[in-house]
């Protein structure tokens, strides 16, 4: 089956020929109405399928002409337009002799169902392609300059439209233009601004393409790299001004970090100068992109760090020799504090000798010559055995604190409310621990060396007894609390206190803020609690009034 396609537009011609072709129809064209009679009549077709606005012969016409040919009249004629729209047009069409009036554009599918649609019902004889012989050539050119007016004033209409919108877009144009100019003088100030701080920048500034090569940069730049001719730096790449050691360095600092997030971390490396010479540097380098987010260049801030890694260099030999230092005062020290150490254990050791012959002789003579001796030989002989007594636990403590720092921690479960209950009720003296009230809050289970914590307990429990003796009520509370990992605990007295301007004594070996003849002691307890609660990583201090009581604090680290 053979289809004439008539229209003054190629790419029209085109779309028809192919979407028909497609689908197992011939197809012959022509591109007004004057070329396509002459097809016509010289081929055996089944169907047209005509434009109307074309040159030398319009649609319209080209259908009355087909429909009075005795040849033609009876092939079905169909009209395919975008310019005549109106129901008018249509109305004036159908009145020529077409079966089918189709707007453009039409969905592919649609179209070849009417197409399809008219050949079935010619091929049923339900319609005949025959003129309407009673309408008389006057009526037909009287409808036919109708539409041709109403298609120009149309046209006018258009144009007028056409006209006003074309003044409106001169105007639109006018502003543009002006604000263009007005762009393009802020943006001559910006460059301007721009090549200022460029130029002035203290930092080396550069721009290179996506491979290296080196587009644009400051004068910092070039005074870095210690050349005066711009364009022979131009010539070269970014490789050519570093040392081959660094080139797969960078280069995966631009594939990992420039092109996967726009930009890299700072990193260091080493340039050359022209005159060879190479010195250290530090950069951030960013990626450039166009509008259409293609990779076009990079450009980079480079700062000189030679004064900077002289600094380091020198700072590192520093630390290397104070290190080296460090280590060996430390060992003198460990090695002194050794010595230390074992003379004390042997000067405690030899001392308790002649205190125990002292004190065995003592007892003797009051044994044996008590009746004989005068009240005054026997308070002296009391005196001499409460002093060789200190003396004895002033060297047991001696030796304890020696001993500290050699004895391993081992570290355990501890609760502080069973131990603090122990340790009261071991202190010795009765009548007076019987008058001390004492209060033992829930405490938090901490992480430590059981027998070291419990002489912790002992020493804090025993000086705040002491100190609270000689008080018409004398209480004590015990409570803590926790703070992020560790647990703080207080022992509260309400005994005699201590002026805190001495409180920087308290915990040193030997150091008393009351008198031996008031408070017994050998001064050497509170140092051994710092040392133990150091040990374990905790902290030691003190709060107090004079007359107001004492608070002794304690850090441990909570059981997990």
């Amino acid at each position: 089956m053979k289809i004439l396609i008539v229209d003054d537009k190629k790419e029209n011609l085109y779309f028809l020929e192919t979407l028909l072709n497609g689908i197992g129809y011939e197809t012959i064209s022509a591109n007004n109405g004057a070329e396509a009679i002459d097809l016509a009549k010289k081929s055996d077709i089944q169907l047209i399928i005509s434009d109307i606005l074309m040159p030398v012969m319009d649609g319209f016409t080209f259908c009355r002409n087909c429909k009075k040919n005795e040849n033609l009249k009876n092939i079905p004629f169909v009209f395919y337009t975008a310019t005549y729209t109106e129901p008018k047009d249509k109305e004036f069409a159908l009145s020529l002799g077409a079966v089918k009036y189709i707007l453009k554009p039409q969905e592919p599918d649609v179209f070849i169902e009417i197409i399809e649609e008219v050949l079935n019902d010619v091929n049923s004889d339900k319609i005949k392609n025959i003129p309407n012989d009673g309408v008389s050539e006057d009526v037909v050119l009287r409808e036919y300059n109708s539409v041709l007016v109403n298609k120009l004033e149309d046209k006018m209409r258009q144009a007028e439209q056409k006209e006003i919108e074309l003044k409106e877009y001169v105007v639109k144009l006018e502003k543009t233009i002006e604000e263009r100019e007005k762009a393009e003088k802020e943006l001559g100030r910006s460059e301007l601004k721009y090549k200022k701080l460029y130029d002035g920048m203290m930092d080396g500034f550069v721009i290179t393409t996506i491979e290296g090569k080196i587009l644009e940069f400051n004068n910092a730049f070039t005074s870095m790299l210690m050349y005066d001719d711009d364009d022979e730096l131009k010539s070269k790449n970014i490789n050519d001004l570093t040392p081959a050691k660094w080139h797969d360095e960078e280069k995966r600092i631009f594939e990992n970090q420039v092109f996967g997030s726009g930009y890299s971390e700072t990193y260091e490396k080493e340039m050359i100068k022209k005159d060879g010479s190479i010195f250290p540097v530090e950069l951030r380098t960013y990626l450039i992109v166009n509008e259409k987010n293609e990779k076009e260049g990079m450009w980079a801030i480079i700062k000189d760090i030679t004064e900077r890694k002289k600094i380091e260099l020198m700072t590192q030999k520093l630390n290397e020799e104070l290190e080296q230092r460090v280590k060996e005062r430390t060992s003198q020290l460990k090695i002194l504090n050794q010595e230390l150490e074992a003379f004390s254990y042997s000067v405690s050791h030899d001392l308790r000798t002649p205190l125990r012959i002292i004190s065995g002789y003592s007892k003797i003579l009051f044994e044996e010559y008590a009746n004989e001796l005068s009240d005054d030989a026997k308070t002296l002989l009391e005196g001499i055995t409460k002093n060789t007594n200190n003396m004895s636990c002033l060297i047991d403590d001696l030796l304890e604190f020696s001993k500290l720092n050699r004895k391993e921690v081992a570290l355990t479960e501890i609760n502080f409310e069973k131990i603090f209950k122990e340790v009261f009720n071991e202190i010795p003296g009765s009548a007076i621990k019987d008058k001390v009230k004492i209060n033992i809050s829930k405490l938090p289970v901490v992480k430590g060396d059981k027998a070291l914590l419990k002489q912790v307990a002992a020493n804090l429990i025993s000086n705040a007894v002491k100190f609270s003796s000689k008080v018409e009520n004398p209480e004590i509370n015990i409570s803590a609390v926790t703070e992020n990992s560790m647990a703080v605990f207080c022992i509260k007295d309400n005994g005699v206190g201590f002026d805190m301007n001495y409180s920087g004594k308290l915990f040193g070996v030997f150091q008393r803020l009351h008198k031996q003849n008031e408070y017994e002691g050998t001064g050497v307890g509170l140092a051994i609690v710092k040392r133990i609660i150091n040990r374990h990583g905790g902290k030691v201090w003190a709060e107090s009034e004079l007359n107001n009581g004492s608070s002794f604090y304690f850090s441990l680290p909570l059981f997990k």
